[in-house]
């Protein structure tokens, strides 16, 4: 289940690239500035492990 979570984080990471670079290239700052934390928040939990949810 860890490494199925992992890839779907992934996949969050890169939506989130390139969403932030479509809002880059038609200067939405504010929408950018709101992509850029929920990356950072995404790539942050890359290294976060999975609780144990059994218990």
């Amino acid at each position: 289940m860890g490494n199925k979570r992992a890839e779907k984080r992934g996949e969050i990471v890169r939506y989130l690239e390139d969403a932030l670079a479509l809002a880059d290239e038609i200067d939405e700052g504010e929408t950018g500035y709101l992509i850029e934390r929920a990356l950072d928040e995404a790539r942050s939990q890359q290294s976060v492990p999975s609780r144990n949810r059994s218990g």
